[in-house]
């Protein structure tokens, strides 16, 4: 790997990592695009928990409104 110099904006330094978060997508560093599937597989399971956590929550109300405005 290259040394590369610091990175500095406002007076801080930019740390060079090998992965980053955008959007919800975890990037890898390389010279191709590069997307850790195992993160995103860990973060869809964690969507899908968290909706059948407010649907089961909101099963017993008997107001349709409330259930369409909470799942959606």
């Amino acid at each position: 790997m290259n040394y590369c110099e610091d990175l500095t904006f406002d007076g801080g330094i930019i740390e060079f990592v090998n992965k980053a978060k955008y959007l919800g997508v975890m990037l890898k560093v390389g010279r191709n695009f590069g997307v850790d599937i195992l993160v995103w597989m860990y973060m869809k399971s964690n969507f899908y928990r968290s909706f059948n956590s407010v649907f089961h929550r909101v099963a017993t109300c008997q107001n349709e409104l409330v259930v369409l405005q909470l799942t959606s």
